[in-house]
């Protein structure tokens, strides 16, 4: 981070460098490094020490489940002392721990001012020395097997091993790990990062969370981060102050999006697609009255959806209107004329956008239509209908928590982000991903009777398959960056062609 901030070129991997020198000649010498010394190694850099010092404060955040044990303790009048392995300076280590409210304690002991690790039993020695207690009396807390657990009961400490928040979310949520394995892409880690926090945070309000309270926690922030950050650079780019947000899946986006650009005046609208292809005179009419109800000005008017192929919801409000709409979709099956998208995408070969409905879709009934200026909503529908309004509070809260708590950190998601993400979850579905999914299926048409899986198989995906009709011939699908890329080779042995598409 301080690399691409600072726009030095080279740094992070001298600085990594320094550090392993200076750590193994401390190690040498029994003792520690320091963050000077590590400097010391690299003085082209020195003037980059006090922004990586900041770097450090900025992203730093408190673990709520250490902080609510140190208050216990204290309130149980033990003495509690801080006893740690790190090259960082003692005093900056004691302003980060009483910004994160961990203050009053009975001892300080860091490796890097006292000379000594943890690592070697030598600081646990120390401790004991100047606290004047003996082993048994002391319980130590930590999250390192061999340095926090086997070191001090050998000098006979009690120790506990605290798992840490990350490798109880990797455990969770496998497919994460997947997703960080792909990538050395800085912000990434920090949305996976926020994400673990964010989830745990999230499990210790709500102690019993649903399955479709995390899945609205893993993919609606992100999502909702990455898209209508687009919506908003979009309409102020083209100098749009008034947006309708169509339902259904407009309806947390609006939510979301007034946190994101609240200057720019927003409505929730229908926009029936059985109207836009038969509507009489009449229908238009009333559906005409109905959108200048919203009371919208003269102003350049944008309309915001998730998914399209023919563009119904803007032909109809275009056509009630008079005039044209501009529309921002997040994934547009055909150019766009009128408009901008998040995704293009020529081959229809996106698994999600089906998955991004179910997301940010409103909790109520399809609708069939609109009269005297109100939706008339479907009676008739689907078990699978049913499930999902009855399922998508859950999910919306989830979504919301995930997506406020990577605002909080300053976390930007950008269409590659999304993708990444989505496609390491989908391709490493649990067995309970795919009981679950199984049962909230997509209705495609404006009847919404047509059900196809929310979320369908196809590229990208690094299986190989025979070409129709040379099976010496394989076949390898695969995205790279943004792009769609398939790979010819003979007998999986030698290349013979490589073509790219837009994704």
């Amino acid at each position: 981070m301080v690399e691409e901030e600072a726009g030095t070129p080279g740094f992070a991997k001298a600085r990594k460098r320094a550090d392993a020198m200076s750590y193994a000649d401390a190690t040498r010498r029994g003792g520690e490094t320091t963050l000077d010394e590590a400097y010391l190694l690299i003085p082209k850099w020195a003037s980059l020490k006090d922004r990586e010092l900041e770097c450090e404060a900025r992203i730093l955040v408190p673990n709520p489940e250490m902080v609510e044990l140190w208050t216990i303790a204290g309130k149980l009048g033990k003495k509690r002392v801080i006893v740690s392995d790190m090259y960082l300076p003692a005093d900056f280590i004691k302003e980060q721990l009483r910004r994160s409210g961990i203050d009053g304690w009975n001892g300080f002991f860091l490796s890097s001012e006292r000379k000594c690790r943890k690592t070697t039993g030598a600081l646990f020695k120390v401790m004991l020395d100047e606290i004047g207690v003996s082993p048994e009396r002391v319980l130590h807390v930590g999250d390192n097997r061999h340095s926090d657990v086997a070191v001090p009961e050998q000098i006979g400490i009690t120790a506990f091993e605290y798992v840490k928040i990350r490798d109880r979310f990797l455990s969770a949520v496998p497919f994460v790990s997947d997703f960080l394995g792909h990538s050395q892409d800085i912000n990434q880690s920090r949305v996976a990062g926020v994400l673990m926090l964010g989830w745990h945070q999230y499990q210790c309000v709500h102690p019993n969370a649903s399955y479709w309270e995390r899945l609205g926690f893993l993919f609606g922030g992100v999502l909702g981060v990455a898209y209508l950050s687009f919506v908003a650079k979009t309409a102020r780019t083209n100098g749009i102050r008034q947006l309708l947000f169509v339902a259904r899946d407009g309806w947390l986006m609006e939510k979301m999006f007034q946190v994101i650009a609240p200057e720019i005046v927003t409505r929730y609208v229908y926009a029936p697609r059985g109207l836009a292809s038969a509507a009489t005179e009449k229908d238009m009419e009333g559906y005409a009255e109905y959108i200048q109800s919203q009371n919208l000005n003269d102003a350049p008017l944008g309309i915001v959806d998730s998914n399209t192929i023919h563009f119904s919801a803007q032909r109809l409000v275009s056509k009630a209107l008079g005039r044209p709409v501009f529309g921002i979709y997040s994934v547009a099956f055909r150019p766009v004329d009128n408009g901008a998208c998040f995704c293009f995408s020529p081959n229809m070969s996106l698994r999600w956008p089906n998955f991004a409905e179910f997301l940010f879709s409103a909790p109520t009934p399809p609708v069939s239509s609109v009269k005297d200026g109100v939706p008339v909503f479907r009676d008739k529908m689907t078990e699978a209908e049913r499930r999902r309004i009855a399922l998508y509070p859950k999910v919306a809260n989830g979504a919301i928590s995930s997506f406020h708590a990577l605002l909080a950190h300053g976390i930007t998601v950008s269409l590659e982000t999304w993708l990444d993400w989505f496609d390491a979850f989908a391709a490493n579905l649990s067995d309970e991903d795919r009981k679950q999914l199984a049962t909230i299926p997509h209705g495609e048409n404006a009847e919404h009777t047509h059900l196809v899986p929310v979320i369908t198989k196809g590229p990208p995906d690094s299986k190989w398959r025979c070409k129709r009709g040379i099976p010496f011939i394989m076949r390898k699908r695969f995205r790279r960056g943004l792009r769609l890329v398939t790979v010819d080779y003979f007998f999986g042995l030698f290349k013979i062609r490589e073509m790219e598409g837009d994704f």
